[in-house]
């Protein structure tokens, strides 16, 4: 999974098969979250591999939009790690019932 989290909205939610890596995170970036922001607002990122700054900067720039970089492993500065909290929990409450994982992620996001 990866979206964003925008003034306590889930932007862009995506879920895929497999691991994160910078091509899928930079598809991501560029079909579904920009086409979601406004000029002028900052997206933060984390020290994450697949954050490939200058590729995400160029593309925020084409936009007007900026790029927030957080220092190495700070998840108490990054908002969205209560997001993820909050789904992880949403699923593993669905464990006794007849949904497929991905039925659990849908309904862990439509549950916000």
């Amino acid at each position: 999974m990866v979206a964003a989290w925008c003034q306590g909205e889930v932007l862009a939610p995506w879920t895929f098969t497999g691991s994160c890596d910078a091509s899928l995170f930079e598809v991501w970036f560029q079909t579904q979250l920009l086409p979601n922001l406004k000029p002028g607002q900052v997206v933060i990122l984390d020290n994450a591999t697949f954050h490939r700054k200058h590729v995400l900067t160029q593309m925020l720039q084409e936009v007007g939009c900026s790029l927030l970089p957080l220092p190495a492993y700070s998840p108490d500065f990054n908002p969205i790690e209560s997001l993820w909290h909050q789904i992880k929990h949403r699923i593993r409450h669905h464990v006794g019932d007849t949904l497929n994982f991905w039925d659990k992620v849908d309904a862990a996001f439509c549950s916000l």
